[in-house]
């Protein structure tokens, strides 16, 4: 895998690890459809506070500014988890009472209760147009929203939900308890509101504008009236708050704890097993370059053997190399198209019927992918390959890898070793993605519940990016590996290291494994200059010449199992020359023709060989803990 794939891989994770943590806690505020406003004013009153029947009203004053228009209604919803209920709704339009009804008409509202929500939805008595001003008064009582507790009751109640679609540019909150009654304790969430108690009043000031997402919660102590009685959902909201102040940081702490354990202990584990395991062992030698090959490898495996990837160079080298060792021959053929236009070059690989030399296993697979089974076909055209030699390169793929084991060069396939650390990155990271997305429903266990999610996502993580360095080659892999190297290096400066001339002689050994290299135009020019005779088994006859009447079998065995032939030998496969002009500039033909469609075959091969049919498709007080008071909600417009 490429280092820009792997990066790309990484931000992917990363974004996901991100995503799963604040997509689900995300929503939209904005309206999406051009139109904005703002609240000018948000005022809220809490007033008629009777601590004895647990009944309070509360009025939210809003002074709303229209930005862009029109708007015609607006909404308000309030949880009744922490009220027995809510009950007497009014709402006015500009001091004027809207009508009750649940209709979608201008000056109406709808009151609906679930059990869990209330739901308000009122009209303006007329649309809300740009750069009008609208003033809106929400009326309500709520019952049993008072908490008691023998060391003082309380009223907590957020005043300001965070879930609204506009900010707010100035806010007031007002407590107004009953006359007389002691003020024990007070505060709000966040506590960055100016407050001011006078007697049994008690207002907050906003510090600043509200963004979208800012809510305020506030709470007032007073003396315990032992008249009023307990509301049912208290004895729940305790325990949940006992759970939270006392035993939630414990569990919060232990899922951070197992969290960091599970990620970095993995991560800790892939280094080691990656520097124990996965690093290959130092060469004990380890030449600059090397001038000649370092040994007899087939350069298929050698392909294999550097990058331990398997891929279309690996298999485009063992298809030359082939050639080279006399199993077939290629030939480059034009084909005349409409008007001697649209014409189109193909290639044509024919099979020498060379039984005698041995071949390996993925050299068989190859050869019987091109000329079928017990290699029985004669020639075949590369198009008639299309969509079927695909087939095939499972069984080469595999093959090629086992050779990397027999040759001694890996202990076990690095393929195998590869999707193995692949796999279990893969289902690590689904494993801890759909570990933090469905812990969202499991929060009130802990905020911090998607700790261990996380850490199986950064654990899995490094597995998977650690994937493509876990295969470990052998003592004998690593030389061999550091050799063919020092060979590349002399390959990419031959003509600084050597006399063209004096290894004229071994274009054709070298053509393979330049290939692999994916240096093959670079080094056929490179001896363009000094070859006196052309590869046998490449025959351009498109070119013309003594290629001119196309190939034609020799039932003899090719000359030196496919070494380079004299130019003068070529009179008995096809042509003959008039003299040392002739020969040069044939030569000169042949080079530039195999130089370009050598290549163009290699990609031709490359797409035609894998093509497969397309498919169809503050604290100290008397109970109740920190934060939670009721009402909140949102509120919106439309």
């Amino acid at each position: 895998m490429k280092n820009g794939t792997k990066i790309g891989i990484a931000l992917l994770i990363v974004g996901g690890v991100l995503f799963s943590l604040f997509a689900r806690n995300f929503s939209a505020f904005s309206t999406g459809d051009g139109r904005s406003l703002r609240w000018a004013r948000y005022d809220v009153t809490i007033d008629n506070v009777d601590t004895s029947a647990n009944r309070y009203d509360v009025t939210e004053s809003y002074v709303l500014d229209i930005e862009t228009g029109p708007y015609s209604f607006g909404f308000a919803e309030i949880p009744l988890n922490r009220t027995e209920n809510i009950d007497n709704v009014t709402v006015s339009d500009a001091g004027a009472a809207l009508t009750p009804g649940c209709i979608d008409v201008a000056g109406y509202y709808c009151v609906t209760n679930d059990g869990k929500w209330l739901s308000i939805k009122y009209f303006f008595r007329s649309q809300a147009q740009s750069g009008q001003t609208r003033t809106i008064d929400i009326r309500y009582t709520v019952y049993g929203g008072l908490r008691s507790y023998e060391d003082g009751d309380q009223l907590y109640w957020v005043a300001i939900p965070g879930d609204r679609e506009f900010p707010i540019d100035e806010a007031l909150v007002t407590v107004n308890m009953p006359a007389g009654t002691p003020i024990d304790k007070t505060a709000s969430y966040p506590d960055t509101w100016k407050e001011n108690v006078q007697g049994s009043t008690i207002t907050w000031q906003s510090p600043g504008v509200m963004e979208k997402g800012d809510e305020l919660e506030v709470r007032v102590q007073y003396p315990h009236n032992p008249q009023m009685q307990k509301p049912d959902w208290q004895g729940g909201y305790d325990r949940e708050r006992f759970y939270v102040e006392n035993i939630q940081p414990i569990v919060s702490l232990i899922l951070v704890i197992l969290g960091a354990l599970i990620g970095i202990g993995t991560v800790a584990l892939v280094l080691v097993r990656f520097m124990t395991r996965g690093r290959d062992p130092q060469a004990l030698l380890a030449p600059e370059y090397l001038t000649e090959l370092p040994d007899e490898e087939l350069p298929g495996v050698v392909g294999l053997l550097l990058d331990e990837k398997f891929d279309m160079r690996d298999m485009m080298a063992t298809l030359v190399d082939l050639a080279r060792r006399g199993f077939l021959v290629i030939e480059q053929k034009d084909k005349e198209g409409v008007f001697g236009m649209f014409g189109s070059t193909e290639f044509v690989f024919h099979n020498t019927k060379n039984f005698a030399a041995p071949l390996t296993n993925y050299e068989r697979e190859l050869m019987s992918g091109i000329f079928g089974y017990n290699f029985a076909k004669d020639e075949v055209e590369l198009s008639d390959l299309k969509e079927k030699f695909y087939k095939k390169i499972p069984g080469i793929k595999k093959a090629m890898y086992q050779e990397l084991i027999e040759r001694g060069y890996f202990e076990k396939s690095p393929d195998s070793t590869r999707q193995r650390w692949y796999t279990m990155g893969v289902i690590g990271l689904v494993l801890g993605f759909l570990g933090i997305w469905f812990s969202d429903g499991l929060s009130f266990i802990s905020p911090l519940i998607m700790a261990p999610a996380v850490g199986v996502v950064i654990g899995s993580a490094a597995a998977f990016l650690f994937a493509d360095v876990m295969p470990a080659k052998t003592q004998k892999g690593s030389q061999a590996a550091t050799n063919w190297r020092a060979f590349r290096k002399y390959l990419d400066d031959i003509e600084k290291h050597s006399d063209m001339q004096q290894v004229s002689s071994k274009f054709d050994q070298f053509i393979p494994y330049a290939v692999m290299f994916g240096i093959e135009q670079e080094i056929i020019k490179r001896f363009a200059n000094v070859l006196t005779t052309m590869p046998t088994w490449y025959y351009p006859t498109s070119v013309g010449g003594p290629w001119g009447r196309g190939y034609r079998h020799n039932p003899t065995p090719m000359t030196g199992m496919g070494k380079a032939a004299p130019m003068s030998g070529m009179d008995n496969m096809g042509g003959g020359f008039g003299g040392l002009n002739d020969m040069s500039q044939s030569m000169s033909q042949g080079l530039n023709s195999m130089s370009s469609g050598l290549t163009r075959m290699l990609n031709d091969a490359s797409r035609t060989m894998t093509s497969a049919p397309k498919s169809s498709g503050s604290g100290g007080f008397s109970g109740g803990g920190g934060r939670g008071g009721g009402g909140g909600g949102s509120r919106g417009f439309g």
